[in-house]
């Protein structure tokens, strides 16, 4: 991390008139702050509310973008318990959508455990078996996304959400650095998971 803020660094220094900070959820920001000593670069390329992935003319082949409807919101994430929890509990109306989908899936009792509240089977057998599914099945829409196409519980989304871009300002560089990061939440995921289970004497073995 000794190149903080250098020209070929993720972390550029925020006192730069160019810098964007990334849009992280803040749980998260906050524990990948306390990594990089420091505020994360964004993502500019990756446009969420003007995708950059979707076909902007005939001239292109619609089968190298996304669909329209998903985005590349064709994904059903897990989500573990304490964000499951911040979800419930965040009575923002930019949330509703996320919140009647994670009290659905909770009533329905499917692939809900005292660790996470995840998709039902069938999505993640077509996930992975669909080599395209996370960028063209348009019946692989996120459960979580309003009906405007807003991320349902943006503030609250886990790691494979937060940390996934379609393009990356400092290629490679940044693509490595997002990768990492998203591992790295992810075991923090499982074992902050785990813990809560353990205090809450949920009853796991």
């Amino acid at each position: 991390m000794s190149d903080v803020g250098g020209a070929g660094s993720p972390f550029p220094l925020d006192g730069d008139p160019q810098f964007t900070e990334a849009a992280l959820p803040p749980l998260y920001q906050s524990w990948l702050r306390a990594i990089t000593a420091g505020p994360i670069f964004a993502e500019t390329r990756a446009t969420c509310d003007h995708c950059a992935m979707l076909p902007q003319g005939d001239d292109r082949p619609a089968n190298n973008y996304f669909d329209s409807s998903t985005k590349c919101c064709a994904y059903q994430p897990r989500l573990p318990n304490f964000l499951a929890g911040r979800i419930l509990s965040d009575n923002d109306p930019f949330l509703s959508a996320g919140r009647q989908e994670l009290e659905r899936r909770i009533s329905n009792k499917v692939a809900v455990t005292p660790l996470w509240a995840g998709p039902a089977g069938p999505f993640a057998f077509i996930y992975q078996n669909e080599p395209n599914a996370s960028e063209r099945a348009a019946e692989l829409r996120c459960r979580f996304l309003s009906p405007t196409g807003a991320c349902g519980i943006w503030t609250h989304r886990p790691a494979p959400c937060a940390t996934w871009f379609c393009k990356h300002v400092r290629g490679r560089t940044g693509f490595q650095f997002w990768r990492l990061a998203g591992r790295l939440l992810l075991t923090v995921e499982m074992n902050l998971a785990l813990w809560c289970a353990a205090e809450l004497k949920s009853g796991l073995p």
